[in-house]
């Protein structure tokens, strides 16, 4: 488990971002921001904020990624903020609405 996700949601979700990625869809910010969140809830990489070492988080690290994101939400990449603000709130389970549109496949 991801928070309150598995880690076979997450890894789809993921996976469906890169399919769409090389079918030639340019991410925006936004997307980008969660994204980097789901590489790094899957092990995958570095957290997009706070820069925690890959590994997947738990629920207090998912908190701080949240938090550091509101406050990064501030500052110019606020969209990308936004984004990792969005799926680490999907990930801890404090909103249903996961930001990816799953793309064709």
């Amino acid at each position: 488990m991801v928070g309150r996700r598995t880690l076979a949601e997450v890894t789809a979700l993921l996976d469906n971002i890169e399919h769409a990625v090389r079918t030639g869809y340019q991410l925006e910010e936004f997307h980008e921001g969660v994204r980097t969140t789901y590489l790094w809830a899957a092990g995958r990489g570095r957290s997009p904020i706070t820069d925690r070492a890959p590994g997947i988080p738990d629920a207090q690290q998912l908190r701080a990624e949240d938090d550091a994101a509101e406050t990064a939400m501030r500052g110019p990449r606020r969209r990308y903020a936004n984004g990792v603000q969005h799926a680490a709130m999907w990930l801890r389970g404090a909103t249903q609405d996961q930001p990816w549109a799953m793309w064709e496949t």
